[in-house]
Parts: C-alpha cells; sequence; structure tokens
C-alpha cells in the first residue's frame, strides 16, 4: 500500500470514529471541536502543504473583515480561486495536500452570503476547517454545518447504520477485488507504456475497461464512508454518490447527475444560476465545465475531458429533442425499450471512459497516444451521431412530423333568408314568444332589460404575507 492510500485510509477510519465520538460532545462545543480535528488532519496528513490552506483561509479572513457587505461574495470567490490558480501555476499541490485544498476552495468561495454566512472570523474557521469530507468531499453549506453542529439530526437507527455501513464495506470489497488480482499486470493499465500496444483488441478494451471501473469505485468507497461519517455527526443530507444513476445510467446527463452530487450542488449555485437570465444554455454549460476544469488543475487533460463531456452532454440533448419524436411509442417500451436503454448505456460509458484518458494522463502527447491507440472511438461516437442529429434540425423532421395536423373547416348551412324586413321582424317576435310561452312567462317580461353585473372587486395580484 502507497503513502497516501495509508494517509487516506486513516483519514476515512478516523473520520468515522470521531463522528460516533463527537455525539457525546455538548453542542456548544461541537463546532470548535470538529474544527480542531479537521486542523489535525491536516497538519499530519499535509505537513509542509498546510501552509497553502492557511495562506487561503486568511484570504478569506481578510475579505470577510475588509470587504464591503455587497462586494463580499464576489470577493470570496475571487480570492479562493485566485490562490488556487497561482498555486496551480507555480507549484502543484500534491497528494492530501491538493485534496484538501479542492474541497477548502470550494467552502471559502461560499462564504459571501451576507444574509446566511458565518457571524463572526471564528466562525468562519470552524466551518471552513470542519474535518468532515475535508479531504474528500461532500461539500456543504455554512448553514448545513451550522444545522449539523447545534442541532443534528436524531442519531439513525441500528438498521440505518447497518446498512450503511454495509455498503461502505461492500464497496471495499469490490474495490479490492478488480484492484489487486490485476497488479501483476499493472503495466496494462498504464496506456502510456509501448507493452500496452502489444495486446490484442480484446484485452485493451479490457484491461481500459477495468481500469475505469477500479477508478471510479475508488471515489465511491472515500463517498459511501463519509456517508456513514454524515450519518453519525447528524447532518440532513449525506449522500455524495447516486451508484444507481452514475452506474446504471443511459445518459450523460444522468452520469453527471449522480457523480459528486455536493460538488453538482455548488457548481449550480455559485456559477450556473448566477449568470445572466439571457446566457443561453450551452454557455451556461461551458461556464461551469470551465470553472470545473480550473478547479482541478491547469493541465490540458482536465480541460479535454470537460470539453468531451460537453459535446456529450450537447448530443444527448439533441437526440432528445430531434430524434427521440421520431420514435413510435412502442420502439421506447417492453423488450425493444430496454433495449434501446441498454444501447444508451454502452454509448455513455464507452464515451465517460475514452474522456477519462485524458483526466488521468493529463498531458497532451500522452493523452493523443492513448486516444490513437484506441483508433479515437470516442471522437467517432459522438462526432458521427452529433452530426446525423444537427442535419435532423435543419431539415426540422421531427418538428414537421409532430405538427398537429390544420382541420378543416366545416361547412355551417346558411340560414333561410326573409323576404322582407317585416317579415323578419314578424318571425324574430313569434319565435321570442313561442320561447316565452314555453317557459311560461309573460312576453312583456322577456323583454325586460337584464341588469348589468358588476364588476369584481379588485384585488391585489400578491397578497402581503401575514405576520
Amino acid at each position: 500500500m502507497k503513502n497516501d492510500e495509508k494517509v487516506y485510509v486513516a483519514i476515512l477510519v478516523g473520520s468515522v470514529v470521531v463522528s460516533a465520538l463527537l455525539r457525546l460532545v455538548p453542542t456548544s462545543s461541537r463546532a470548535t471541536a470538529s474544527a480542531v480535528v479537521g486542523i489535525a488532519f491536516v497538519v499530519g496528513a499535509c505537513a509542509n502543504g498546510a501552509i497553502q490552506l492557511a495562506v487561503a483561509l486568511l484570504l478569506a479572513l481578510l475579505n470577510y473583515g475588509f470587504t464591503p457587505r455587497s462586494m463580499r461574495r464576489a470577493g470570496a470567490f475571487a480570492l479562493a480561486f485566485g490562490h488556487l490558480g497561482i498555486l496551480r501555476v507555480l507549484e502543484e499541490p500534491q497528494g492530501a495536500t491538493n485534496a484538501a485544498l479542492l474541497v477548502l476552495v470550494l467552502r471559502l468561495a461560499s462564504l459571501g452570503d451576507v444574509e446566511e454566512g458565518p457571524r463572526s472570523a471564528a466562525e468562519l474557521i470552524r466551518y471552513a476547517c470542519c474535518y468532515h469530507g475535508l479531504f474528500t468531499a461532500p461539500w456543504y453549506t455554512y448553514a448545513q454545518w451550522s444545522e449539523a453542529m447545534r442541532a443534528p439530526q436524531p442519531l439513525p437507527t441500528a438498521g440505518v447504520l447497518g446498512r450503511a455501513a454495509l455498503k461502505a464495506v461492500g464497496a471495499v470489497v469490490l474495490y479490492l477485488s478488480v484492484k489487486y488480482p490485476f497488479s501483476p499486470y499493472e503495466h496494462a493499465f498504464d496506456v502510456k507504456e509501448w507493452e500496452y500496444w502489444s495486446f490484442p483488441a480484446w484485452a485493451r478494451f479490457s484491461f481500459f475497461y477495468i481500469s475505469s471501473f477500479q477508478f471510479r469505485w475508488r471515489f465511491y468507497v472515500c463517498w459511501l464512508v463519509m456517508r456513514l461519517s454524515a450519518l453519525l455527526i447528524g447532518f440532513a443530507s449525506t449522500s455524495n454518490v447516486d451508484l444507481v444513476a452514475t452506474e446504471l445510467c443511459t445518459s450523460p446527463s444522468g452520469y453527471i447527475a449522480g457523480w459528486n452530487m455536493s460538488v453538482q450542488a455548488w457548481l449550480k449555485a455559485h456559477v450556473y444560476r448566477p449568470l445572466p437570465r439571457s446566457t443561453p444554455r450551452v454557455a451556461r454549460q461551458l461556464a461551469v465545465f470551465l470553472v470545473s476544469s480550473f478547479w482541478h488543475g491547469v493541465q490540458p487533460g482536465y480541460y479535454l475531458c470537460f470539453a468531451g463531456m460537453l459535446v456529450m452532454v450537447n448530443v444527448e440533448a439533441l437526440a432528445r429533442s430531434e430524434l427521440l419524436p421520431l420514435l413510435p411509442p412502442w420502439a421506447t417500451r417492453g423488450v425493444l425499450g430496454a433495449l434501446l436503454a441498454f444501447t444508451c448505456h454502452i454509448w455513455t460509458m464507452a464515451c465517460f471512459c475514452f474522456t477519462g484518458i485524458a483526466f488521468n494522463l493529463l498531458q497532451f502527447t500522452d493523452i493523443l497516444s492513448a486516444w490513437h491507440s484506441f483508433s479515437y472511438y470516442g471522437v467517432w461516437l459522438t462526432a458521427v451521431p452529433g452530426v446525423f442529429l444537427l442535419c435532423l434540425r435543419v431539415s426540422g423532421l421531427s418538428s414537421f412530423v409532430h405538427s398537429p395536423p390544420l382541420a378543416a373547416p366545416v361547412p355551417q348551412p346558411l340560414p333561410a333568408m326573409p323576404a322582407n324586413e317585416g317579415e323578419r321582424e314578424e318571425e324574430e317576435e313569434g319565435t321570442s314568444a313561442a320561447v316565452v310561452k314555453r317557459r311560461g312567462k309573460s312576453p312583456s317580461a322577456s323583454k325586460r332589460p337584464k341588469a348589468t353585473p358588476r364588476p369584481p372587486k379588485p384585488r391585489d395580484a400578491i397578497s402581503p404575507p401575514k405576520s
């Protein structure tokens, strides 16, 4: 086991133990105790790298103390990501330091909320240094943290805790059962080595998929252990991953929504929604993926990976708007519907595995070499359907097929025209008299003018809230 792996195991186990013991601490001291444990974790795991985290915290304190309240939100975001960018350019943080810095940036960048943010500098430090999820995620807002510290959720039942622990242990067993049997063939997972090309195509694809599988489950292990820790400490929101949404996904957007869900919530709250209302959807997505890429690092691999995700999401959107309306209802139900879902799952996972190479290798030349060894299949899987769907949109076939047909006007019979005006008046009087006679009223009563109804009293569109 490598040193980094030993550090993460100690942090995961220590987080669960501390969360269980924190139930014994009075609520007035829980926030301080959690911050002290977090600082101890940082000093023990990061060593000299703890200085970089301390500088980020100091910048947040300066913004809190000296920036006008109206500019505090923008200042918190700019200082957190500005400091991160400087570190990325000058000296890339490594290992546990990089992991803690990623989570700390999310916490500090979200502290610009004047109304729901911390009320003092000490409270800011307590929130930023809380041990729970500091190295692994999930991210949580200041309000969620404050509630967990001072008004925690009741301790779950033994059954709930047992199921959460069983999921975490099961993820560990599955991860290790995939990782260690293939450890003698570790060079086969390194797509940068020329030996990898000597394997037949089916073996290369098999090793490639297994490598991607164990890479995903390494994160699942951390997040499921943190879910157990969150249940023990008293967080209302405990999950950071939806295994069904990711491992059984049928679309890129479904996979993304189930992966690292707390960071997805942060990106929506601080990048996607603050943009002007007139910003197109694609531009919002581009901004989200750019911020996410920069948050991970400055190497080209991150940007290629998230660019591929952007293309995948928009190909999916085109398929939903242009291709899905052309399919008859029976094609999306029963056996054919299951076959369609399975095909979409294979396409989604194949594309994610391909873009994941860029995330793992990072360097441009290594990425191109690896993609070349797989004949750039991920590019073809997105380019071919993307061009086809764009042609469908330009042709307008989907909108034409499902546009409602114009109803032909129904001919109305023409009324019989009386010979002259005298006959018309006699006919009208006779008709009205016959109607009144059937109703039991006199003809004179039917000629009385109707009372004009009073208009309704105008009311406010929005009633003021009751105190």
